[in-house]
């Protein structure tokens, strides 16, 4: 027979060869308790192994719907997962936003201390349905391509990141500002701008969004 040295070693290591999980509902609440992300739909197939207390795996994830912050909704979300003593991974991660594509990944830091971070690049996404799921009265249209990089430590106020987006074919039609414009310079056109260019950067840190460029370029 075995020593008691051996058999409690062997305890030591659980293995599951699969383990599905579907529908699942998942939340990060900030200390406001408010959801700094929301996944709805969630699914995971995946083999597990768990020794000395660390879990370890890989599988492939899926998010119906993941929303950032109340206002941002990726759709169809997929990954393979990979689960180290270090870190989880969402490497290559796609998902769809406003009718456009999402490519990018996803890690989670647990040594020295829990750490998160996501590159997303966005491409053909509706600036209006993109206003419209945030909740916001906004008249612009046209197709967004953006570029973001975050990462942070818990909720909104530790998140700090930069990134930059373009607005094709971009017009604002009914925007209270370009109506004022119009009829300070007396320019018709104002009412309704066509833009050759509509570029913002932005960065986010401490809980606020800066935005320290912000381009709108046309022949009116």
């Amino acid at each position: 027979g075995s020593s008691p040295a051996a058999a409690s070693s062997a305890l030591l290591k659980l293995v599951v060869s699969k383990l599905s999980v579907d529908d699942a509902r998942f939340a990060i609440l900030d200390e406001k308790k408010v959801a700094a992300i929301r996944l709805e739909g969630a699914s995971l197939d995946s083999a597990l192994a768990l020794e000395s207390g660390v879990l370890t795996g890989t599988g492939t994830a899926g998010v119906d719907s993941a929303v950032l912050a109340n206002a941002l909704y990726l759709r169809r979300l997929r990954a393979p997962l990979k689960l180290t003593k270090e870190r989880l991974t969402l490497v290559p991660l796609q998902a769809r936003l406003a009718e456009g594509a999402v490519s990018g990944e996803i890690q989670i830091g647990f040594k020295p201390d829990l750490r998160y971070s996501l590159r997303l690049a966005a491409k053909g996404a509706s600036v209006a349905t993109l206003i419209k799921e945030a909740g916001s009265t906004g008249t612009m249209t046209g197709t967004l391509d953006a570029r973001a990089k975050m990462e942070g430590t818990g909720g909104l106020v530790t998140m700090k990141g930069a990134g930059q987006a373009e607005i094709k074919d971009c017009r604002w039609p009914r925007a209270s500002l370009f109506n004022v414009l119009a009829e300070v310079l007396q320019i018709p056109e104002l009412r309704d701008p066509r833009f050759d260019e509509c570029r913002v950067e932005f960065a986010l840190g401490g809980g606020q969004a800066r935005t320290p460029l912000v381009s709108f370029k046309g022949p009116a």
